[in-house]
């Protein structure tokens, strides 16, 4: 596929993203509540915050762990086509699971600044045209997102952050369950929540878990999309890689580094699979449990 293309395509999948992401959280959590049996949806209380989740539990003698499941950004935690459907069969594998809703902070935020040309920025909040010394203390790797978004990106820095922040509150809801049950802490993520797990983990911002399952992460903008293969290889946990046939262009355009930054950086217990067949995630989640059930018993799980 040629560049101009792929950047054609690109612009028309972030388009039709951001126009689909300006729903309310609110309203997707109100939605949400009417299509579940009463009690369903649970709520915690952290840092001044109300979360909500579900929560099934394993359908096996012996539980494995927990399992945190988080869809991509604007889908529902129930919707057939982010992970509801292989949480279920994690749980007939003797997990037990809690689905969240990802935020969507990022896409929520009315930054007028977020599209303008660095030298177009308002006054104050300037972006020089040489970074300051404090970042040049800072390794590549450990912050590599600042810098990318100041040539280009369809998200501000500040929306940025705050989905980031958001998304580090939301893993305490994982963290502080997963004290409540025996065996491993495993966190499944998908699109662009996988894409942003990926950056908080290989920054330890937040508790690193025993495993870690990517399904076609991504951000829609090539500039803070092509961080994520060396952000991949620097997360200090198993990873299982995991990329559907029916990705998005931004999301398969970095299979093949994200394997040999791998590769690259010797990262132990890396595995990435392809998955090929029905154009549909909830028609796949048998087999993408069956992955995640035979990579964790070759780690003697």
């Amino acid at each position: 596929m040629s560049a101009i293309m792929f950047r054609l395509i690109t612009s028309v999948f972030v388009s039709c993203l951001l126009l689909s992401l300006a729903y309310g959280q609110d309203t997707l959590n109100i939605d949400i509540e009417r299509n579940l049996y009463p009690n369903q949806l649970q709520s915690m209380t952290l840092e001044g915050r109300e979360f909500f989740y579900i929560e099934n539990q394993n359908q096996t003698p012996i539980t494995k762990g927990l399992a945190i499941l988080i869809a991509d950004t604007g889908l529902a935690m129930v919707s057939q086509r982010g992970l509801a459907p292989l949480a279920a069969k994690l749980n007939e594998l003797g997990w037990a699971t809690i689905l969240v809703n990802a935020p969507n902070s990022a896409f929520s935020h009315n930054d007028d600044s977020k599209n303008m040309a660095p030298d177009a920025q308002p006054q104050q909040e300037p972006i020089p045209e040489t970074p300051p010394e404090t970042d040049e203390t800072q390794a590549p790797e450990s912050a590599p997102m600042p810098h990318s978004m100041q040539s280009h990106s369809v998200i501000s820095t500040a929306a940025f952050d705050a989905h980031q922040q958001d998304l580090i509150s939301l893993l305490n809801v994982g963290v502080t369950k997963a004290g409540t049950y025996p065996g491993y802490y495993l966190v499944v993520a998908q699109g662009m929540s996988a894409a942003w797990l990926t950056k908080i983990y290989a920054e330890a911002k937040s508790n690193i878990p025993d495993a870690f399952v990517a399904i076609d992460p991504y951000w829609p903008d090539m500039m803070l999309n092509k961080d994520i293969p060396k952000l991949m290889a620097l997360t200090p946990m198993p990873v299982l890689d995991i990329n559907t046939e029916w990705s998005n262009n931004l999301a398969s355009h970095t299979v093949s580094e994200r394997k040999m930054e791998a590769k690259k950086s010797l990262k132990m217990l890396y595995r990435q699979r392809l998955l090929t067949g029905p154009n549909a995630l909830h028609k796949q989640s048998h087999r993408i449990s069956r992955e995640i059930h035979g990579w964790l018993t070759h780690m003697g799980w």
